[in-house]
């Protein structure tokens, strides 16, 4: 129970163990906080967690590297179809 409370007052401290579908689900809402809504991107890069994961985490290597390669990809899709937009106005 005591690293239950230490992790309730402290998340930064402990590293966690991260499955795939969070991994994924942080990298998809990353990609459009950065790259949709200004508001969002403006709160992500104050707070610093645009660089990382929200804590210290341990995953694998797969949920890792499809997490990293869907953000670039959703990331790509978004300026393109923004940049297509701009261009149309």
């Amino acid at each position: 129970m005591g690293k239950f409370i230490e992790f309730i007052h402290h998340p930064e401290k402990i590293r966690q163990w991260i499955t795939p579908s969070k991994f994924i689900s942080y990298n998809v809402q990353k990609a459009l906080s950065l790259n949709l809504f200004e508001i969002d991107r403006k709160f992500w890069i104050e707070k610093g967690i645009d660089k990382g994961y929200y804590y210290p985490y341990i995953t694998d290597p797969f949920s890792l590297l499809t997490g990293k390669f869907l953000f670039k990809l959703l990331s790509r899709t978004f300026k393109e179809n923004q940049d297509l937009r701009n261009e149309n106005y």
